[in-house]
């Protein structure tokens, strides 16, 4: 499913849900099936809805996907999962409750006995209208669980902008006639330079070029968030890009690899590797390709180890070090906006990273934090991340 589309049923769905109580309090009840699978069911719920929300916990954490098929196959469905709960959403074109009894679907490769006991299901909320979308197919949650860096959606494709109108060429001024006519007399004054014409003709105005329109990517979780903006904007230029839910996360923890990604898409860093210099970024990997081309530009250099840290969450002065590189690549000399104030905590950057803090803060990309802090060793979130490619490239467009 597109970005969009699953982004505007995401928002649908919370558009029509409903807190109301209806009746007789809903229970839900699991099953084992002979496939290693659960199915889920809920008693005694209202009769006009076309989707529900619910909540299960477990015993453990949950740190595997988990798929949930929805019995309805034109029904849409994706799962959630935060620590040891799990909530699934589900929503049809077709009302849920046939009967008392309502047959949501089946959790694969799940145990009833996995789950807490039924006094902790709960539902959490109803969606009183239907929503016209095709079935996903299986949806599965979106959580960073420390093993390798999931590889993100890529988003729609911007719409191409106008080209703008090219400006009309100025008419040329009437060619005056001649005062003498073949065969007739002279004018009154006897001269013979041609008489000046009557109207001037002005030129016409240029049509001033239009800027192309940048297209900007919403997300569900994003919308009145103070990055919203830049994050709609890479987003729609292809530079970040958001989750199979239809949520960027604006929040998480944006890491090595995939800021190298970022980094890369972003300056058009490209090209095959042939081999790659760390132990943690082997040949095959969605993140190889991007972590090597700033390897031999000499923008990263990877950890004493060996490895490079994929996984690892970039740190604020990582990250500016490896923009300050990108730049220098590049050939790109920033203008300095405003002198460099040290920041309160400056004595806890890293002497490989001062230049690069000094270099952005007086560019203005950079601005630390609201108590004059600059927390050079925290990691940065992919909301910062946004803020700050949009701030380079409006400088570099």
């Amino acid at each position: 499913m597109k970005r969009t589309k699953f982004a505007s049923v995401i928002a649908a769905m919370l558009i029509f849900g409903s807190s109301t109580v209806f009746g007789a309090t809903p229970s839900i009840n699991l099953h084992n099936n002979a496939n290693n699978s659960v199915t889920v069911k809920v008693q005694d719920i209202p009769k006009d809805i076309y989707g529900i929300q619910i909540e299960l916990l477990t015993k453990d954490t949950l740190t595997e996907d988990v798929v949930f098929e929805p019995k309805d196959k034109e029904a849409y469905s994706f799962t959630v999962r935060d620590g040891n709960k799990l909530s699934i959403y589900i929503t049809s074109n077709q009302l849920l409750n046939l009967g008392r009894e309502a047959i949501l679907g089946d959790l694969i490769d799940m145990r009833n006995d996995q789950f807490l006991d039924s006094a902790s299901y709960k539902v959490v909320d109803y969606f009183l209208s239907p929503i016209d979308t095709p079935n996903a197919g299986v949806d599965r949650t979106d959580e960073n669980t420390g093993a390798e860096p999931e590889k993100p959606v890529e988003p729609e494709k911007p719409v191409e902008p106008e080209k703008p109108v090219e400006p009309e060429k100025p008419s040329k001024p009437n060619k005056p006639s001649d005062s003498n006519n073949s065969g007739g007399s002279s004018s009154s004054s006897g001269s013979n330079k041609p008489n000046k014409p009557s109207d001037k003709v002005e030129p016409e105005q240029p049509v001033e070029e239009e800027k192309p329109v940048v297209p900007s990517v919403q997300f569900a979780d994003t919308q009145g968030h103070w990055a919203s903006e830049a994050i709609g904007k890479m987003a729609g230029r292809g530079i970040l890009k958001g989750y199979e839910d239809g949520t960027f996360g604006p929040s998480k923890q944006i890491t090595r690899a995939e800021f190298a990604a970022v980094v890369a898409r972003a300056f058009g860093f490209e090209g095959t590797a042939a081999t790659s210099p760390f132990k943690d970024a082997q040949l095959g990997k969605w993140y190889t390709e991007p972590v090597v081309n700033l390897y031999e530009k000499g923008i990263v250099t990877g950890r004493p180890d060996g490895t490079f840290g994929v996984n690892d969450s970039i740190t604020n002065e990582e990250m500016a070090v490896m923009i300050s590189r990108s730049l220098t690549a590049l050939a790109v000399e920033l203008e300095g906006e405003r002198t460099y104030v040290p920041f309160k905590d400056a004595d806890t950057i890293s002497s490989f990273a001062q230049d690069a803090v000094k270099e952005l803060y007086e560019a203005g990309i950079i601005s630390g934090m609201p108590d004059g802090t600059y927390k050079p060793k925290d990691s940065t979130t992919r909301a910062q991340v946004a803020v700050i490619m949009d701030r380079i490239l409006t400088i570099l467009d």
